[in-house]
């Protein structure tokens, strides 16, 4: 019993010697880094400027379209659901990934996008996307220039439908 005090003592004194104060850290007069200053630098894609809406990378216009865009890029066509991606600033990434379910229900990333696309100034991707009833196959996202990233997955809601514009919201709501 001593011998174990004894150890448990020791072993104490140990992890306390090995949590030495750190030396305070020198204050900065900048201000924090937020959204809207990563933004302030990056350029808006001339053809976002009619869906703009604060802390978006983008939107997604699905049909039935109240006034068709003009795409500069195509993606996949067939008989799914026709939309138009639009980022929201020039030099972002727009990736397709599929989507792979683990055994707990939880979802992952394929490792290579299927579909990816570089922005230039008034680019509108226009793809013809899958929404299954059931489970969800694909994960759209926008990458912007400083790094943010945005995305959700192409479901479709049985209650309520499809939006007419789904936003890339940066921390989550799509709508």
């Amino acid at each position: 019993m001593k011998q174990r005090i004894l150890c448990l003592c020791t072993m104490l004194i140990l992890m306390l010697s090995a949590c030495a104060a750190e030396p305070p850290q020198a204050r900065t007069t900048e201000a924090p880094m937020t959204l809207e200053s990563q933004l302030i630098d990056m350029v808006e894609n001339s053809a976002y400027a009619a869906y703009a809406k604060t802390g978006t990378l983008g939107v997604l216009l699905n049909e039935p379209f109240e006034k068709e865009p003009t795409a500069t890029v195509t993606w996949r066509e067939g008989e799914y659901d026709r939309a138009y991606i639009i980022p929201h600033f020039v030099g972002s990434y727009v990736n397709l990934f599929g989507v792979v379910w683990d055994e707990e229900g939880g979802y992952v990333l394929t490792d290579k996008a299927v579909q990816s696309t570089y922005v230039d100034d008034g680019c509108v991707i226009f793809s013809a996307l899958e929404r299954p009833e059931g489970m969800p196959m694909w994960y759209l996202e926008i990458e912007a220039p400083n790094g943010e990233c945005a995305g959700f997955l192409l479901e479709y809601n049985g209650n309520t439908g499809t939006p007419a514009q789904e936003y890339f919201s940066i921390g989550g709501a799509t709508e």
